[in-house]
């Protein structure tokens, strides 16, 4: 990832794959779709990306000491949350980016007719994970009834 704002160094970590590549190609991925719909390789390669995110990024339970739907930003070389040392870190917006490039590649797999049972499994997936990063990224200083959360859970085990 090459960082152009010079508050947000970014550098790269050996043993840190963070999520963004596939869910920013998804967005082009659903543009080529409806340029080429006869061509199946573009919905292929979106699906491709869309279960990776989806069964490495986002906690169906296989991380007891997070919550159900938490986003896991990065991997490590395992395939499994990459962590600093003692939090793994998450982005509610990336979530949500996420989210909406997965069901812009949806629309067009549908308009062309090669969405399968790939929209079957993730309607329920989707809208939880949704809410659940809504929760953590909503600005509660303009409300009073939410309680604060944080970007990051911390880790209690490797």
């Amino acid at each position: 990832q090459q960082s152009f704002d010079p508050k947000n160094p970014v550098e790269f970590v050996p043993g840190k794959f963070p999520q963004g590549p596939r869910m920013i190609a998804l967005g082009g991925l659903a543009d080529l779709m409806d340029l080429e719909p006869e061509n199946q390789f573009w919905a292929e390669y979106a699906e491709r990306f869309i279960r990776f995110i989806v069964t490495y990024h986002i906690n169906t339970g296989e991380y007891p000491d997070l919550q159900k739907f938490d986003f896991i930003e990065s991997l490590d070389d395992n395939r499994k949350a990459w962590t600093d040392g003692t939090v793994v870190f998450s982005d509610p917006g990336h979530a949500l980016e996420f989210i909406g490039l997965a069901g812009k590649c949806l629309l067009a797999m549908r308009k062309n007719g090669v969405c399968g049972e790939l929209i079957n499994e993730l309607q329920e997936i989707l809208p939880e994970l949704f809410c659940h990063v809504f929760d953590y990224g909503f600005n509660h200083k303009k409300t009073k009834d939410c309680p604060r959360t944080t970007h990051f859970w911390s880790r209690h085990d490797s």
